[in-house]
């Protein structure tokens, strides 16, 4: 008896302290940042956020249907996350989509993406439209994760795609970890919540857990969007590797590749080792130079400090941190531009 009552007290501990998480905090990622699909001129919807059959296949029945040439771009939430948005605020490639009016737009973005995922991607894109043009936005501090995350793991098994051993499976990357983490407590809670009238909130406390071990493993160790980050030399190698596989199965396919060191804020120091980060820079230029049907633009550098912003903390001791991924909507019209004249 005095073992369960050992076991409840320390589960109604855990459900305070993730209510009172709750109520102070908001979750890491979301902060002052808003995920806004995109859309062309004619009002239709371009851009697949995560992986959706539904929304895929409407894409795909809008294109069968254009008569452009369709650019695809891959990326991650510097894409599809505003920084302080404001209502009829749009992101880049729907601005893009704008402005060249010449081109059938796609855009298919993970967060956090890693260049598996994006050819990933590609594979399945290519699979069902004829690309003329791909636009890759190649992210340094991404490189730091491998394989493929659950729900494209999901997606990739419901449709029979038959091309596993191209990718790195071995669920050990971050989004793998999360999801094992979040099964294991799922399972052990379900039953236990389900007595109580609450239940309904079962997902919202298991959320709520993530977000608080996440803030406290930052506070602990004290890691901070400013700290330095290494790069992991296995998963950096992954990442190349997917790159070069997709720059040649491009090449085979007539595409032209359009890739692009993006922006990040100049105001601070980068939580990068400069070393690495030049290094890094350095081997996409060769990777350019190697090729002739990939181009590579250098934006790290054309938004200006003032059309950054904040995100939700991190740690138990910030509300509030400087984000270096995402932008506001000056900052999406910039690269627009940009863009524009680069694909152009």
């Amino acid at each position: 008896m005095g073992k369960v009552k050992i076991v409840s007290v320390i589960i109604l501990s855990i459900i305070l302290i993730c209510a009172l998480s709750f109520l102070k905090t908001i979750e890491p990622g979301k902060g002052e940042t808003t995920d806004v699909p995109a859309y062309n001129s004619n009002g239709h919807l371009i851009h697949m956020m995560d992986v959706s059959d539904t929304i895929m296949k409407k894409i795909i029945s809008q294109n069968s249907v254009s008569k452009k040439s369709t650019i695809l771009h891959l990326g991650n939430s510097q894409t599809q996350s505003i920084n302080q948005f404001k209502f009829g605020q749009t992101n880049f490639i729907s601005k893009l989509s704008h402005l060249d009016t010449s081109h059938h737009y796609i855009a298919s973005t993970l967060p956090n993406i890693n260049l598996e995922e994006v050819k990933f991607l590609f594979d399945l894109w290519d699979q069902n439209i004829e690309i003329d043009k791909l636009l890759i936005p190649v992210f340094f501090d991404d490189l730091r994760e491998t394989g493929l995350r659950n729900s494209v793991l999901r997606f990739n098994c419901c449709h029979d795609k038959d091309s596993s051993d191209n990718y790195d499976l071995d669920n050990k990357s971050f989004f793998s970890i999360n999801y094992r983490i979040g099964e294991a407590i799922d399972l052990n809670f379900t039953d236990w919540l389900s007595n109580f009238s609450f239940y309904s909130v079962k997902s919202e406390i298991r959320s709520q857990l993530f977000v608080y071990l996440y803030k406290m493993r930052n506070t602990i160790f004290r890691i901070k969007p400013t700290t330095e980050r290494k790069m992991i030399a296995p998963s950096y190698e992954k990442n190349w590797r997917a790159l070069e596989s997709l720059i040649l199965d491009s090449k085979k396919k007539n595409i032209l590749t359009f890739l692009y060191i993006p922006p990040i804020r100049n105001d601070v120091q980068p939580p990068y080792d400069l070393i690495e980060y030049n290094e890094f820079k350095e081997k996409l230029n060769l990777i350019s130079e190697n090729n002739s049907n990939v181009y590579l633009m250098n934006f790290e550098n054309i938004v200006p400090y003032e059309f950054w912003g904040m995100k939700a903390g991190t740690s138990l001791e910030n509300l509030m941190e400087i984000d270096f991924m995402h932008f506001r909507d000056e900052g999406h019209q910039i690269l627009a531009a940009e863009l524009n004249k680069f694909l152009n």
